[in-house]
């Protein structure tokens, strides 16, 4: 709980703000559990709280389920002032395909995540690693890992896997980033006269990055 919550003027602050909650469909036997979870919603102003989520509904199709959904894992961030990153990040989105309660029922934590990072994911996945569009809406959760430290390492040692038909039916990629990290080293020392080829494809961005420092240095 906020601790800001404890001084906050009941009749000013406080009832106005819940009474806008239950306006929007938040029916009382679910208030406190709500309002546990989401403290930061009763802390901000209404004029900057109002847009966020009017913003939200309408992305949403005004269907207020999807929408408390959405405050359950983006509470904090629709309560300050990440309006601006939220609506970039949703038009993008939209713009790609995901639309209204995909956005909702998958994982809402990517309207947080910077334009960029958001960006360079879907392209990689969609127009690199061949992802279909509709496998990536399902699993949105993608989008949150580290295409430099995870995502691309692990995609170019299946390539080298592929190229050199190591294994009778290639596994899919998407299975192979499910791996832990133990998991997927105990998947390339399956291949021990191809290893090393594979460990300089899975650390080329270790390699890269140390070229980089050694060059700013000199």
């Amino acid at each position: 709980m906020a601790p800001r919550i404890l001084v906050a003027d009941v009749e000013k602050k406080l009832k106005p703000k819940i009474k806008f909650f239950q306006d929007l469909g938040l029916v009382e036997p679910h208030l406190g559990k709500f309002f546990s979870r989401n403290s930061a919603l009763l802390t901000c102003s209404l004029r900057k709280l109002g847009p966020s989520i009017q913003f939200v509904k309408e992305v949403l199709g005004y269907n207020n389920q999807h929408l408390f959904k959405v405050f359950n894992r983006c509470n904090g961030f629709i309560a300050t002032d990440g309006l601006l990153k939220l609506s970039r990040n949703i038009e993008y989105l939209q713009s790609c395909g995901i639309v209204g309660s995909q956005l909702s029922r998958k994982i809402p934590s990517v309207f947080r995540v910077s334009g960029e990072k958001l960006k360079l994911g879907i392209e990689f996945y969609i127009n690199v690693a061949k992802v279909d569009k509709n496998v990536l809406v399902s699993r949105l959760l993608l989008l949150m890992s580290s295409l430099e430290d995870l995502v691309i390492p692990r995609y170019r040692v299946l390539q080298v896997i592929k190229s050199k038909k190591l294994l009778k039916t290639d596994p899919s990629f998407l299975y192979v980033l499910n791996f832990t990290e133990n998991e997927f080293l105990k998947f390339m020392s399956r291949f021990p006269d191809d290893l090393e080829e594979l460990l300089i494809a899975f650390k080329a961005h270790l390699v890269y990055t140390s070229s980089e420092e050694d060059e700013q240095i000199s």
